[in-house]
């Protein structure tokens, strides 16, 4: 979910210089299992990178706040991927 206003980080890897471009918001689908069923949790999560130096990262701990229905991530990847099974267990609405 990159943005226009998401930043660029300019450093190196193996194969010499590299850049790197870190989203202002991103998504993370987390699927469990206890002993009856697989159940999923979606969550966007939002990062303010403008402080971050080229040598640190640093993504806060909002777990709650951002916890997202997955069928919402769904939607803001128009189309890109197919989320429905994990939108059929996800456990936001029972929340």
């Amino acid at each position: 979910m990159f943005g226009a206003d998401d930043r660029w980080f300019h450093g190196k890897d193996a194969s010499g210089a590299a850049r790197i471009q870190i989203p202002n918001r991103f998504w993370k689908i987390v699927v469990v299992k206890d002993e009856a069923a697989f159940q999923a949790y979606g969550f966007i999560l939002e990062q303010d990178v403008r402080a971050v130096t080229e040598e640190e990262f640093y993504v806060t701990d909002n777990w709650r706040t951002a916890w997202t229905p997955i069928a919402t991530i769904e939607k803001t990847l128009r189309g890109w991927l197919d989320l429905s099974q994990l939108a059929a267990i996800d456990q936001h609405a029972g929340a």
